[in-house]
């Protein structure tokens, strides 16, 4: 159970009710779901921004929830996923991960943690990069950019 955290901008006012109803669980049409926390951001006359933390990975989870009790979802932001925090990123941008992070990620998965040394040392230099720094895939977290190829 990975911990995924979003941010909801619901349309109209939440009641204390209704985040009661998410935390004690909702019943779908594919079985009940629940989330593991319900905060009220920020609230406005015509909507509400919402704080939430699912553990499941159901197909539009958080929006079908939401639906469940009459909040249609207007904006739905994934702010951190399995302990990493991405609120301060776009689309397309990459960052290197803390020791901490790689830790908490290894022991997750059930890997054994790795020395510290290792994760701090520099990153090898390839030639054929320009003198670029080269890392392992696994301590970055974002997304790259894809190449699109043309369709025949």
């Amino acid at each position: 159970k990975v911990p995924k955290r979003y941010l909801a901008r619901v349309r109209g006012k939440v009641d204390e009710m209704q985040l009661q109803r998410l935390t004690q669980g909702i019943d779908l049409e594919d079985g009940p779901a629940q989330v593991t926390l319900a905060l009220v951001r920020s609230e406005t006359p015509s909507h509400t921004w919402l704080d939430l933390t699912v553990t499941e990975g159901r197909n539009r989870l958080v929006r079908r929830l939401c639906e469940a009790l009459e909040l249609p979802v207007m904006r739905l932001i994934r702010t951190s996923f399995a302990g990493l925090d991405v609120e301060d990123m776009h689309a397309g941008d990459l960052r290197e991960l803390a020791s901490a992070e790689v830790h908490a990620l290894r022991q997750l998965v059930g890997l054994q943690p790795v020395k510290t040394s290792k994760l701090e040392a520099p990153l090898p230099v390839r030639p054929d990069r320009g003198g670029k720094p080269s890392g392992p895939p696994s301590t970055q977290v974002g997304r790259r950019e894809r190449r699109r190829t043309p369709r025949a």
